[in-house]
């Protein structure tokens, strides 16, 4: 469970400001299934970044109004 981003989100507002969070599913409570992170990790990682880089690349160009 994740609490900490929450933070930084309510910080941000406060203060004008951008924030974002990248979270990593490691864990599924339904089925039990747990990542191998030796397997896993970088992988899964380096699909997060690049998702998230590109979303920032997208969001730059936006006016500020429409972030």
């Amino acid at each position: 469970m994740e609490a900490e981003a929450a933070s930084l989100f309510t910080v941000a507002s406060i203060i004008g400001s951008r924030a974002a969070s990248i979270l990593l599913v490691v864990d599924n409570l339904v089925d039990d299934a747990v990542m191998d992170f030796d397997k896993d990790y970088e992988a899964r990682m380096a699909v997060a970044i690049d998702i998230a880089a590109r979303a920032l690349a997208k969001t730059n160009d936006l006016r500020p109004h429409a972030r």
